[in-house]
């Protein structure tokens, strides 16, 4: 075990100081992290380096190691234990910096960012990624439609990258130990399902799982007129897309991501079709 207590009495820091760290100090699973990633010879972004443990494990392999940490004190840490030509630190926050180009990225992220930093890691161009993730969480990652976990997620992950999980890693294996068990889950990007409309897609998906509760009969019909469309028009663009999928009597949550990939697509056509976009 990594003795985080020791190095962070070092340099005067209290654990109980540093909001939502939760080092992962269990050697065998930091070294499983780096061979899940396979990054030999690669540009690895690391988010939430901490103390630094894993990011000395990824320069051992790594090509370049592009690291990025919010709290400056980890950041004096990281500037002092940390001597290498092939790493380059960034002190900011991962949701607001300039986002550098990588092949893989490898973290432990802060839980509490855990949708917005996935969405935004997915707007870049990168091989894969391997992330810890709550256990939780990471089980709605995976997630398809025959299963409770199932919901928005699920659904924009599945459409844009393929999720698993690669295993469940026990709260014992941090410190300070918290609350929850964790998953290391891989993200790889994948073109065979990919939405035509990135965007009209996230916001139609959005609409969509917030009335999950209503049949798509409904909801669609709700959605088109949250778009701007009177009821006459929504009502014929409901029926063309319902002669196509046969659906409307199921649930959001009851169809598969291929479908409901084709259902933004097919939506977005006729409301192409009325000059709508």
């Amino acid at each position: 075990m990594i003795d985080i207590r020791k190095l962070l009495m070092q340099y005067n820091i209290r654990p109980s100081r540093i909001k939502g760290q939760h080092f992962l100090i269990n050697e065998a699973v930091l070294d499983r992290i780096v061979d899940y990633a396979n990054i030999d010879g690669k540009v690895v972004l690391e988010i939430g380096c901490g103390v630094g443990n894993l990011t000395k494990k990824l320069l051992e392999k790594a090509d370049r190691v592009i690291g990025v940490e919010i709290d400056p004190r980890l950041v004096s840490i990281l500037t002092q234990e940390i001597k290498s030509d092939h790493f380059e630190l960034i002190h900011g926050d991962i949701l607001k910096i300039d986002m550098p180009e990588f092949e893989k990225v490898v973290a432990n992220i802060p839980y509490s960012i855990s949708t917005p930093l996935t969405f935004r890691i997915l707007e870049k161009e990168f091989h894969d990624g391997v992330l810890m993730y709550q256990k939780e969480y990471a089980k709605r990652m995976v997630a398809d439609h025959t299963d409770k976990w199932y919901g928005r997620l699920s659904a924009v992950l599945k459409a844009f990258a393929h999720v698993e999980i690669l295993e469940y890693v026990p709260k014992t294996c941090f410190y300070p130990v918290p609350k929850v068990d964790s998953a290391i889950v891989r993200i790889k990007p994948v073109p065979d399902i990919f939405p035509a409309h990135k965007d009209f897609f996230f916001s139609m998906v959005r609409e969509l799982f917030g009335q999950r509760r209503k049949k798509l009969k409904n909801s669609i019909l709700h959605f088109l007129r949250v778009y701007g469309l009177d009821m006459e028009s929504s009502t014929k663009i409901a029926g063309r897309v319902f002669e196509i999928m046969d659906i409307k009597d199921k649930r959001v949550e009851e169809i598969s991501v291929e479908e409901l990939v084709e259902l933004c697509d097919t939506v977005y056509d006729f409301l192409q079709e009325k000059g709508v976009r």
